[in-house]
């Protein structure tokens, strides 16, 4: 299905490593418009994603970037995102739409916003913590009606929480308000903001 320039490159690369190759010949479709193939030598990753990104920015219609493992998606995505360039990820899961990774970004809000409901309420049983829906929700309901958020209600759970998701939560209160501390007290990238999370909230 590809153009015979897209075969021909191909058949150049099986050579160049000195195996055989199989004696059948590779016909491609007609070329029509299709161009000679590049290579194209970049610094690393990073700047292959930008380059990727500044290609599909600048095309006329639509432009298929194809990787070899999911890895690489990351930096593709992130260029891609950064560009303003509208993508769809066929037959994988996009980088950003790990749970790890949204796990990841909550903890950061819930750093950099205390009051944040939401990010509270996906990392309060990450890892585990004997933290359940129910206890979740009687929490939720204490924070309406004291008018605070969650991670203030967290602090000091009314009974109807049980003992030892309360307990646990004002572990988890304890572990954010240190990093709280440390992000105050050592500005840094949001990478290393990550790893003492991980760090400090266990496996």
């Amino acid at each position: 299905r590809s153009a015979q320039p897209i075969l021909s490159a191909a058949a150049a690369v099986v050579e160049a490593t000195g195996r055989a190759r199989d004696e059948l010949a590779l016909v491609g479709r007609a070329a029509g418009e299709a161009t000679t193939p590049a290579v194209i030598a970049l610094d690393d990753q990073d700047a292959e994603a930008a380059f990727i990104a500044d290609v599909c920015a600048r095309a006329p219609g639509d432009v298929a970037v194809l990787y070899r493992t999911n890895a690489q998606s990351r930096a593709v995505e992130r260029e891609l995102l950064k560009a303003g360039v509208k993508y769809q990820l066929l037959h994988a899961r996009g980088f950003f739409d790990r749970k790890e990774v949204r796990d990841t970004l909550a903890y950061l809000k819930l750093l950099a916003h205390p009051a944040d409901d939401g990010a509270f309420e996906r990392v309060a049983n990450v890892p585990p913590r004997a933290v359940g829906p129910r206890s979740l929700e009687r929490l939720r309901l204490q924070a309406a009606e004291n008018g605070t958020s969650m991670r203030a209600a967290a602090r000091s759970p009314s009974p109807n929480v049980p003992k030892r998701a309360a307990t646990n939560l004002a572990a988890f209160c304890d572990a954010l308000e240190a990093l709280d501390a440390l992000r105050e007290a050592t500005p840094r990238p949001a990478a290393d903001a990550a790893d003492d999370a991980g760090a400090a909230l266990g496996p």
